[in-house]
């Protein structure tokens, strides 16, 4: 009888096989989301141009999980949903595209942008939390606009456990909601400039 003789690269390509194998029959399929701009397109509106700075979020909001707190100072995340872009750029695109359809004439723009682009107004916002109380989600922004500091909460009433898809719209919904304050601020700021 003939010894069999294996040569130690062919055990171990084989061995390496059957690893990627069973990783891959044991993958996780993740579903992916995003935020939507809502708001109604528009004639008219401001003129001039309107930058709006890339939205800070918090580090435990800025992962690609979707997530939120409740009022028990407890953070959940939806395992295996997750945002399609990073948050804190699908909040700044949305935003933009939201005062771009309130504003056909103007020339609204996200930045950041060059010191000989900067933008007649620009709008900074910073998200300080996002907070499911009960059922009613709150979204916090503090922002500021030309400077001039203001803090708002938009609600949205949501499950007390939501789906991925609640979360997304109930965002893009309080994202309308800051973008109507944005607009009526920036109504404010042209009236007080005069232009």
């Amino acid at each position: 009888m003939k010894a069999v003789l294996y040569r130690p690269s062919a055990v171990l390509l084989a061995a390496l096989i059957m690893m990627l194998l069973a990783g891959c029959a044991s993958s996780v399929p993740y579903r992916y989301y995003t935020l939507q701009p809502m708001a109604e397109r528009q004639e008219s509106g401001l003129t001039g141009s309107v930058g709006v700075m890339p939205v800070a979020i918090p580090a435990w909001l800025d992962r690609s999980h979707m997530a939120y707190t409740d009022d028990a100072f407890q953070l959940h995340q939806l395992s295996l949903d997750r945002w399609g872009e990073p948050l804190a750029e699908a909040m700044t695109r949305v935003l933009t595209q939201n005062l771009q359809r309130k504003n056909p004439q103007a020339d609204v723009f996200h930045g950041p942008w060059l010191r000989s682009q900067r933008p007649d107004t620009d709008i900074q916002a910073e998200v300080q939390n996002l907070m499911l109380k009960g059922q009613q989600l709150e979204l916090e922004v503090s922002w500021r606009i030309n400077g001039e500091r203001r803090v708002n909460r938009y609600k949205a009433t949501i499950n007390e456990q939501p789906s991925a898809v609640e979360l997304a719209r109930a965002i893009s919904e309080q994202l309308q909601q800051f973008s109507d304050d944005l607009q009526q601020s920036l109504k404010s700021e042209s009236l007080k400039s005069g232009s």
